[in-house]
């Protein structure tokens, strides 16, 4: 018996192992849909994020290549990454995604929340604010290391 593909996947991490394994995915009769949403390239950003502005990145990371002002709001179903300063809000794996992280240059954020779990400046750690910082969530509570460059 030689296998030549897989029929009846729900999820895309499943999927994208069959697909780099050379078998073939077919779709059943049965089955409308894939489960999970297939995670696409980041989403790049180069100019600065003004107050007001909201940028989302759907199934996504979002790069970010320049400052986030106060006022200002960056989300991603991924991880985000700020190449400046962080005074907005940051929402990261706002899909649920608990793996998801906030990679930060300068962290002085309005407020910092990874797959629902959220903390507001006040919340921050006085020892990390002004500092590089990556934000993750360990046992449903968010927790900030020092980012080393």
């Amino acid at each position: 018996m030689i296998l030549i593909g897989l029929t009846g996947v729900t999820h895309n991490h499943t999927r994208q192992l069959a697909l780099d394994s050379g078998l073939a995915v077919l779709k059943s009769s049965k089955q409308s849909r894939i489960a999970d949403p297939i995670q696409t390239p980041a989403k790049v950003v180069t100019a600065p994020v003004r107050s007001g502005q909201q940028i989302y990145a759907k199934n996504a990371d979002l790069v970010i290549l320049n400052h986030v002002s106060a006022g200002a709001e960056v989300i991603a179903d991924g991880s985000i990454h700020i190449y400046g300063v962080l005074r907005g809000r940051a929402i990261a794996g706002a899909c649920g995604q608990k793996q998801a992280r906030i990679y930060c240059q300068n962290l002085q954020s309005e407020l910092l929340s990874v797959a629902g779990s959220y903390w507001l400046n006040d919340k921050i750690p006085q020892e990390h604010v002004e500092r590089p910082a990556m934000v993750s969530l360990n046992q449903e509570s968010l927790q900030i290391d020092p980012l080393t460059l």
